[in-house]
């Protein structure tokens, strides 16, 4: 519905032949016109049914996110009026209840709510009783709005999710809010918050760097006895690794293990991670033997076990999987030997690296742009000016994009060559007009190398009026 309120709306009110969204409109009217013309513009048209009436008042209802006090109010009355077609509608009641609650006119929105609670009005939904607890729980008044959830049994309706959504969304903004208590309180009170309702508390605490409170309400969802995933366990190892809980992964883990349920590639991802980036080189060796033994299975996991030799400086056996796993059906793919390559120059293996990339190079292998890159990086330090020469001369070969001369040039002025880097320059323009980035590594390896007036030729280049202009 809101959707289609929506595509209504802009088709309806144009400003200069452009379509503009009933937020703006609403602000327009605000600004430029008094309360009773805003009010005239919404009275019904001649010729509009009620149908789209209707649907235009649920429109400036809906679609302000903080509507004018004052604005509610009179539309309030108008609705009230014995001469309104629509007087008593309980979907523009319903709409006039949400936009006091937004507003935060608490006052205003339990006179409503009352109403709704009065005896001509046969509602069984729980729509009104949502709306009043978000109100009560944006006044920050978290027992009232838990005594509602009593009255609600009381009188025998069930708080949908949207109501208990409302609870969550007050709980992860609130930080010294119980989140678990409140929710193990409302299950012992015979309240069933729906699954989505607890995933998105337990996500929710991990966002906000929650832990002790995320495992807490992942052990409560366990004891209620509510199946969980490989999806669910992943985002709290993820989650608990960002902060450095490598006591909690572990604690996960086991209990993931102690429920039968098998980690793939993500969960391992999270766990060799986590536990090689916080100094855990212990536990990084014990998630990495679990899995080897999966390897077989599950080839994604090869990646990740070179990383984690890699991350802990066990850069021997990288390389001797590597070479057990390469007539395999595992075989390492462009990822794994840009891993490789970049463990072998973060431990300065600067000659092992280019061996390995010559070899690969003489075997077929087809680099990708990424390992271009990282062999470049590699090798653009002071005394590597001749192999850096080479392996670039073999980039230039396979038809490289912008980015890569970008990195060429880039390399070549971190090695104080910047006339190689010319010649890279000049190569481009026997090709065609250089693009924006290459102009700005050429003049950013020039001015550090103290060269900038040799920038003046390349500036009489036709066609790079663009660059001379900014």
């Amino acid at each position: 519905i809101g959707q289609h309120l929506t595509s209504m709306l802009k088709a309806a009110f144009r400003c200069k032949n452009k379509p503009i969204s009933t937020r703006r409109c609403i602000r327009k009217f605000s600004v430029d016109n008094s309360l009773d013309q805003q009010l005239h513009h919404l009275s019904r048209n001649n010729g509009e049914d009620l149908v789209s009436y209707k649907m235009r008042l649920l429109g400036f209802l809906y679609e302000a996110s903080e509507p004018d006090l004052p604005f509610v109010q009179h539309l309030e009355q108008m609705l009230g009026s014995e001469d309104e077609p629509l007087q008593g509608d309980l979907q523009l009641k319903n709409a006039i209840l949400n936009a006091y609650a937004n507003s935060g006119s608490r006052e205003n929105a339990e006179r409503m709510f009352q109403w709704f609670n009065g005896p001509r009005v046969p509602l069984e939904t729980p729509d009104h009783w949502q709306l009043i607890i978000k109100s009560d729980l944006k006044a920050n008044d978290l027992r009232k709005a838990a005594s509602r959830l009593d009255d609600m049994m009381r009188l025998g309706i069930r708080p949908d999710p949207y109501t208990w959504d409302a609870f969550v969304e007050y709980l992860l903004s609130n930080q010294f809010a119980p989140a678990l208590p409140f929710f193990s309180m409302a299950m012992k009170k015979g309240f069933q918050p729906a699954p989505g309702n607890w995933f998105k508390l337990l996500f929710g605490l991990g966002r906000n760097s929650r832990s002790d409170e995320q495992m807490a309400v992942l052990d409560a969802m366990r004891s209620y006895g509510m199946e969980l995933t490989t999806r669910e366990w992943g985002m709290c190892l993820h989650d608990f690794g960002k902060v450095g809980r490598v006591d909690l992964m572990m604690k996960v883990y086991n209990d993931m293990r102690a429920a039968g349920i098998q980690p793939n590639h993500y969960t391992y991802g999270a766990l060799i991670h986590a536990t090689s980036k916080w100094g855990h080189s212990e536990a990084t060796e014990h998630f990495i033997n679990d899995a080897l033994l999966l390897i077989k299975t599950n080839p994604e996991l090869l990646n990740i076990v070179i990383q984690g030799y890699i991350n802990i400086g066990k850069m021997s056996h990288a390389e001797e999987l590597m070479k057990s796993m390469q007539n395999t059906d595992v075989a390492p793919d462009q990822y794994t030997w840009n891993s490789y390559l970049h463990g072998l120059i973060q431990c300065g293996e600067l000659e092992q690296m280019k061996i390995t990339f010559d070899l690969l190079l003489e075997n077929g292998f087809v680099p990708n742009e990424a390992m271009w890159n990282t062999v470049i990086w590699g090798l653009s330090r002071p005394s590597w000016e001749k192999p850096l020469r080479e392996v670039i001369a073999k980039a230039q070969s396979t038809s490289p994009s912008d980015s890569l001369y970008v990195t060429m040039i880039t390399a070549f002025g971190k090695v104080k060559a910047p006339w190689e880097a010319r010649a890279i320059f000049k190569s481009i323009c026997r090709q065609g007009v250089p693009s924006e980035e290459i102009w700005i590594a050429l003049m950013k390896t020039m001015y550090y190398n103290k060269k900038i007036l040799k920038l003046r030729y390349y500036f009489q280049v036709p066609a790079v009026g663009f660059v001379q202009s900014s």
